[in-house]
C-alpha cells in the first residue's frame, strides 16, 4: 500500500527526476522483500542466504583492511586515504555487526561440511578484524551483546534444537 501511495506521488513531485531515483530504491526493496516472502523457508535455503551475506561481508571487509593497512596502493584508487569502508567507521561497522550473527548461525549450523566450516571461520575473523581496526566502542559493544545473546540462546535452546552441532572440526576452524 505504501509502495503505491509512493508511486502516486509522481503526479505532485516537482523534480522527477529526484522520484525517479528514489521510486528504483523503492522497487528494489520491494522486489527484495517479494523474493524473500515466496523462498521457502529451509535451513538449507537459509544457510545459503547467510553464506551469501557473510561472502559479501567478508570480501568488503577484505577490502575495507587492505584500505587501511595499504593507503598508497594504487590497485584501488582512493579520492582521500583511507578512503570508502574508513570514511565514516561507526556507519562501517553496522553491516559487520548485523552480519557477525549470521556467521554464528553458519558455524552452529549442523549441515554444513569441513570446508564450509574453515571458510565460515575465517570470514569470522577477517570480520572481527575489520571492527577492530574501526576502534569503534559502539560496535564492540554490539558484538559483545551479540554474543551474550548467542550464549543465552545457547544455553536455552541446545536440547531442543536440531539444528545446532558442534564438533571438533568447529573449534579447530576457529583457532
Amino acid at each position: 500500500m505504501l509502495f503505491l501511495l509512493g508511486t502516486g506521488s509522481i503526479f505532485w513531485s516537482v523534480n522527477v527526476d529526484f522520484f525517479i531515483g528514489k521510486w528504483l530504491l523503492w522497487l528494489i526493496i520491494f522486489y527484495a522483500f517479494f523474493v524473500a516472502y515466496c523462498i521457502k523457508q529451509t535451513h538449507t535455503n537459509l544457510l545459503k542466504f547467510a553464506f551469501g551475506l557473510a561472502v559479501a561481508g567478508g570480501l568488503i571487509a577484505i577490502i575495507g583492511i587492505f584500505q587501511y593497512l595499504s593507503p598508497d596502493t594504487e590497485l584501488l584508487l582512493q579520492s582521500a586515504a583511507p578512503s570508502s569502508t574508513f570514511g565514516n567507521k561507526n556507519i562501517a561497522a553496522h553491516p559487520f555487526v548485523l552480519i557477525f550473527p549470521v556467521v554464528l548461525f553458519i558455524i552452529f549450523s549442523n549441515k554444513i561440511n569441513t570446508m564450509q566450516t574453515f571458510l565460515a571461520g575465517f570470514l569470522m575473523a577477517v570480520i572481527i578484524i575489520y571492527i577492530f581496526y574501526t576502534a569503534t566502542k559502539s560496535a564492540w559493544l554490539a558484538i559483545s551483546i551479540e554474543l551474550l545473546f548467542v550464549a543465552l540462546f545457547l544455553r536455552l535452546k541446545r536440547k531442543k534444537n536440531n539444528y545446532i552441532c558442534w564438533n571438533r572440526t568447529k573449534t579447530l576452524a576457529l583457532m
